[in-house]
């Protein structure tokens, strides 16, 4: 197994409990979301509002967008579950993808020592690793990333090679 794999292999495992965590509250999210939408469609509010314009407007916004409004009107329970779990799954490898392509442009031979340190939902994980030009540290933080004009808060992994 060259370093890479290793450090990816170690970071998958390590990150494991959080992915999972991250994936249930997810899909918690969602069908708390679609669950207020349904019911927000049967109030007294949702009947006031004059225009279709209106209407449909709050139940986008309450939905977290247009096209989590279509999956939520659309699809199945099961379905737009396992839709969650398909993209967070996505996100996971494009994620260790990412991850990877650092690393191989550092021209990273073999991992020398490894740490991790956890903070509420901010993961970090240090290497000393062997390269052609030498030793070289490598620091990967995962933070919480999501602003005022972003939809959705989510993970963002950051990766340092010095």
């Amino acid at each position: 197994m060259n370093a890479i794999n290793q450090i990816i292999d170690s970071l998958t495992t390590t990150l494991k409990e959080e992915d999972d965590k991250s994936l249930a509250a997810k899909k918690e999210q969602t069908l708390a979301r679609r669950e207020a939408l349904f019911a927000f469609c049967e109030s007294d509010e949702y009947k006031s509002l004059k225009t279709v314009w209106e209407k449909h407007t709050r139940k986008i916004a309450m939905a977290g967008g247009k096209g989590a409004y279509d999956d939520m009107v659309t699809r199945s329970t099961d379905d737009l579950l396992s839709i969650i779990e398909k993209n967070h799954k996505n996100t996971i490898a494009k994620r260790n993808a990412m991850i990877a392509k650092k690393l191989e442009k550092a021209g990273v031979t073999k991992v020398e020592s490894q740490k991790y340190t956890y903070t509420a939902g901010d993961i970090s994980g240090f290497w000393v690793v062997g390269t052609d030009a030498g030793a070289k540290s490598v620091h990967i933080r995962t933070i919480f990333a999501g602003g005022y004009n972003i939809q959705c808060a989510h993970n963002r992994t950051l990766v340092k090679v010095k």
